[in-house]
Order: structure tokens, then C-alpha cells, then sequence
């Protein structure tokens, strides 16, 4: 069953609304996440609906209307959303360069070359939860929502993590002999949608534990009213395989120049 695209699009815009800090103008401002954090200077999705795209509050305006009208040409993204259902995954993305960059990938570069050198290029797939009732993973361990009381599994593997249990919820631990060997937590939130934050420790790696956190964290998020989000980088493979292992729908291609 083919998803509504109004109501698609309208979601992948509160997607996009979820990862920053905006200014009045809608400029970005900060990373949407409670210790806040430098945004990229453009980040652009691209989508079945064309592009969604922000620039960060220090670009210039000649730069931005630059990047605005090079966007507003960008092609839409042939990506067949259907609704998941049974067996039924969003295929992977294909393999080439010119669905991995945007089609005017180099005339970005030229456009914010303008304001400073572009030091850094990044961009991935985005997922996103269509269908909350077709996320069923059995896990092969417990599955908890963290709080500040039962945070210590964390110790010793996700000390990096500690600090981020009482803003990043649902903040999920994947629990084995009582300490956590995966984690999955919010770690971009709005009312319309969570973004997921995953990690695996790596003496565990490759044995269910990351789709196992996924999944129990993206039916706490549905839970809550919200779309549960998922992205992640080109070279992540193995990342890319715990959102087609669940229930997730490939949605769009994040861009970010910095």
C-alpha cells in the first residue's frame, strides 16, 4: 500500500524541523540537541518531494539565494515508498555516486566557496518508521528504557553516554549480565519526531544487539505520538543493515556542508 505523499512530505519536513536550532528567518543556529553544537553551514535533504534545505545563520543572504535556487532545481528522488508490510523492506539505495550526491553537487561547493573553503563534505541515507505495527524484533537479551536510577549498566562501555540518559529519551540499553553491550536514545527530538543515536560495543558487534535497541527504541518514540527517524552515512554498512533489517522505509538522502 502506497503511504499518502501529502502526508509523507509533511512528515519529512518535521523530520528536517527535528535536527536544528532555527532563528526567526529559519536559519540554523545550533544542532537540536540538549548540549546544542555547531550545525552545518547547508544541509540539504533530498526527497521524493525535491529538496528540503537550511543554511546555517551566519551564511551570507547572496549565498544562501544561491543555494536556495540551485536547490529548487535539485531532481526528486525515485525511491518507491510503499508502506512496509510483512516480509516487504525498502530496498537498498542504489550504489551510484549520482544518487549518493546531489546532482549539482559541485556548483554547493562553488556557491559556499564564496563565504570560506568548504572543509568538510558529509551525506547518507534517511529512514524513517512508516508503519509502527510491522516493527516486531525479538532480541536476544533484555531490552530497558534507562533512567537516572538504572543508568549504571552503562558504566565501563558507554561512559560517553552517561551524561545524556536524562535528555535523550526514550533512551534504551540493550542488557547482558547486567551491563549494556547496545544503546539506541533520542538524540533529536520534537514533538513530530525522535532521530535515533546508536551504538554497539564492539565486543558484541554483529549479533542482533543494535536492531534489537532500534526496534524496542522506535516503539517507545511511537509510543509518544512522535516518527520514529533513522540515518546514518554511506560507508556505515553495517548501520545501513539495521534499518533494512527493521521496519524502516528509506525516505531521503541527508547532505551537509561545513
Amino acid at each position: 500500500m502506497t503511504i499518502d505523499r501529502a502526508a509523507l512530505s509533511q512528515r519529512l519536513h518535521r523530520r528536517v524541523d527535528a535536527l536544528f536550532q532555527l532563528d526567526a528567518r529559519g536559519r540554523m543556529l545550533a544542532i537540536n540537541q540538549w548540549d546544542a553544537g555547531a550545525p552545518p553551514r547547508f544541509f540539504m535533504m533530498r526527497t521524493p518531494f525535491g529538496a528540503i534545505c537550511r543554511w546555517r545563520a551566519d551564511v551570507p543572504d547572496g549565498v544562501a539565494a544561491r543555494l536556495e535556487a540551485l536547490a529548487a532545481h535539485e531532481p526528486a528522488l525515485d525511491l518507491h515508498v510503499t508502506m512496509p508490510t510483512g516480509a516487504a523492506r525498502a530496498a537498498a539505495p542504489p550504489g551510484d555516486a549520482a544518487f549518493a550526491l546531489p546532482a549539482a553537487y559541485g556548483q554547493y561547493l562553488a556557491a559556499l566557496g564564496e563565504q570560506g573553503r568548504v572543509e568538510k563534505i558529509w551525506a547518507g541515507p534517511a529512514y524513517m518508521l512508516l508503519e509502527p505495527t510491522a516493527l516486531v524484533r525479538a532480541g536476544p537479551a533484555r531490552a530497558l528504557i534507562l533512567t537516572e536510577a538504572t543508568m549504571a549498566v552503562l558504566r565501563g562501555r558507554f561512559d560517553d553516554w552517561i551524561a545524556d540518559v536524562p535528555h535523550r529519551q526514550p533512551f534504551v540499553a540493550v542488557v547482558r549480565d547486567d551491563l549494556a553491550v547496545a544503546v539506541c536514545a533520542s538524540v533529536r527530538i520534537s514533538d513530530a519526531a525522535h532521530c535515533a543515536g546508536v551504538e554497539t560495543h564492539a565486543a558484541h558487534r554483529r549479533q542482533g544487539y543494535a536492531a534489537h535497541a532500534v526496534s524496542a527504541w522506535a516503539r517507545a518514540v511511537t509510543s509518544r505520538g512522535a516518527a520514529p527517524c533513522y540515518s546514518t552515512s554511506w560507508d556505515n554498512l553495517g548501520s545501513q543493515g539495521v534499518a533494512r533489517s527493521l521496519a524502516f522505509s528509506l525516505v531521503g538522502v541527508d547532505f551537509h556542508l561545513t
